[in-house]
């Protein structure tokens, strides 16, 4: 299982390279590859962080240097980190009123990942959720300018000269916070604008340069989850896990409201079980592990309700959400 994390409030590339090397248990009796064929995978996730778009608290509060540092710093010994590693993100200072808040890696990471395939060749890319700050979409007419500063300007023009490049995606627990309405006004802007792709809150897609040796099966891990039983994640003094009877509470409209909802896993297994993929990618939002220290009671929810379909039958599993890169 492989799962990518991306740094705080920036977004990390991800190259996986499915050359003609050994077949996957599942797959030795199909076709193998041909010699030198390579396909190339980018995944990013957790990117969604723009100044144009944050709580309205966020522009009325002037924040210092020196606040913004403690803020940091109590964070840190709250998640039972070692206080003598502690580290900040970068810093941003708002143009209005000099308050400091932490520096988005978008656009820096877009440029960088755009400046990689203009040299080595990008397939296609997976988009990992979180991609709206703070709560997603609104499902009114801001979210047109939301939109274009959030997906169009940063990833639209990713891979130039590749008519078959698609970025495919998921939402996030982020994407999810204003209404069902909102996270569905993503889903269709995603489903309808080029290069983006999604089929509905989850679906399966074979990407065209990789000439059927791929497929994707995505899922929307906020469903899942809010859909289960998720613990609230409760860390001792030596920051060992706390087993708790406290209860998560996630947004009850992304909790399953229809039958094939409800059979999400039902559906991913008979997916990868009947695809004829070499390579099957499985992607979300959550991981299936956490060691940063306050999402772990929901990567072991979510390891009980798709590890075993995982295990069985997928070769890889992509994710964001933990905002640490781990593999």
């Amino acid at each position: 299982m492989t799962s990518l994390r991306s740094l705080r409030s920036a977004c990390f590339p991800l190259v996986v390279l499915a050359a003609a090397c050994s077949a996957p248990p599942h797959a030795t009796h199909e076709p193998a590859m041909q010699p030198g064929k390579v396909v190339t995978l980018l995944a990013f996730g957790d990117g969604g962080y723009h100044y144009d778009h944050l709580e309205r608290k966020v522009y009325d509060k002037v924040v210092t240097e020196e606040q913004f540092l403690a803020k940091e710093r109590k964070d840190w010994v709250e998640e039972r980190r070692p206080p003598a590693e502690f580290d900040h993100p970068p810093m941003y200072k708002l143009p209005g009123n000099g308050s400091v808040i932490a520096a988005t890696g978008q656009m820096p990471v877009a440029s960088a990942m755009k400046t990689y395939c203009g040299h080595q060749r990008c397939d296609f890319a997976v988009m990992l959720g979180d991609n709206i700050y703070p709560d997603g979409a609104m499902a009114n007419a801001d979210d047109a300018r939301r939109f274009r500063d959030l997906f169009t300007i940063p990833y639209g023009a990713l891979v130039e000269g590749r008519e078959n490049f698609r970025i495919y995606g998921v939402l996030g627990n982020h994407d999810w916070h204003t209404s069902r309405a909102g996270a569905m006004a993503q889903v269709r802007f995603l489903e309808t604008t080029t290069p983006f792709f999604m089929n509905g809150l989850f679906y399966r897609v074979a990407p065209a340069a990789a000439q059927g040796e791929v497929e994707i099966f995505a899922l929307d891990t906020e469903v899942l989850l809010a859909g289960t039983t998720v613990r609230e994640a409760v860390l001792a003094e030596d920051a060992s896990e706390v087993e708790t009877d406290e209860i998560e509470q996630l947004e009850p409209w992304a909790a399953p409201q229809n039958e094939a909802e409800r059979n999400m896993i039902e559906w991913l297994e008979a997916a990868l079980t009947n695809s004829k993929a070499r390579w099957k990618i499985v992607i979300g939002h959550h991981p299936l592990w956490s060691t940063a220290g306050s999402k772990f009671q929901q990567a072991k929810s979510l390891r009980r309700l798709i590890l075993p379909v995982l295990c069985r039958y997928a070769d890889m599993y992509l994710a964001g959400h933990e905002h640490t890169l781990e593999v």
